[in-house]
């Protein structure tokens, strides 16, 4: 009988009771936060969210691009039509008044429509004569002496565009040197035209008057 009392001592005291760990063990799961819905809301929208503006992004990315392509395939054909444009800007500023009348009509409507049809391109004329010489707008071809001061644009020999704001092509034009040499007061300078060295100058065909007589010694 002794026996048995200190077997179930021993049992008692070397073997855990899984009776009472079990609650235990359930009140550490109970005691565990659970997740708050409305968190787990909140993160589900952030992702939808990011991953719209991800996609507005993409799209407006391949927008603009379809655009590009789109400005660089009107480029192609506009440089195309443009020579015909300047053709009929030849036949006007060349033409006859001996010749009929109906044709200087029909040739200026031509050149009305296409004007607008090229405006509704998103073509524009770069203004030229009159204006002041902008190397990002004009092509110098020549620059001539002249009442007017110096580097006004005196004549457009071809018209320039833009397409969208961008230049597609400069306008050609002939710009303002000043007076003439001789016309410039207060000069006692040799016998060399004050910017004909004049490194802006190089680029442009100069068209000074020489003076080639000698001064006389006294």
């Amino acid at each position: 009988m002794a026996k048995q009392t200190k077997t179930t001592a021993g049992e008692q005291a070397g073997e855990p009771d899984n009776g009472h760990l079990q609650p235990e063990q359930d009140n550490l799961e109970q005691d565990k936060p659970e997740q708050d819905p409305l968190q787990t809301l909140e993160s589900v929208k952030d992702l939808l969210l990011r991953t719209q503006a991800n996609f507005e992004n993409y799209r407006k990315q391949v927008q603009k691009r379809m655009e590009e392509m789109q400005e660089v395939a009107a480029r192609d054909v506009l440089l195309g039509v443009l020579p015909l444009f300047d053709n009929l800007d030849l036949a006007l500023n060349h033409f006859d008044p001996g010749h009929s009348a109906d044709f200087l009509k029909g040739v200026t409507l031509i050149s009305t429509q296409f004007t607008a049809f090229l405006e509704q391109q998103g073509v524009t004329v770069i203004p030229a004569v009159g204006e002041k010489f902008d190397p990002f707008l004009h092509e110098a071809i020549l620059k001539t002496a002249s009442d007017q001061p110096e580097w006004i644009v005196l004549e457009e020999y071809q018209r320039g565009f833009r397409l969208h704001g961008k230049i597609i092509r400069h306008a050609k034009v002939r710009i303002s040197a000043g007076k003439k040499v001789e016309e410039r007061a207060g000069e006692n300078t040799p016998n060399v035209h004050p910017k004909k060295n004049h490194p802006e100058n190089n680029q442009f065909e100069n068209n000074y008057p020489e003076n080639n007589q000698e001064k006389s010694t006294p």
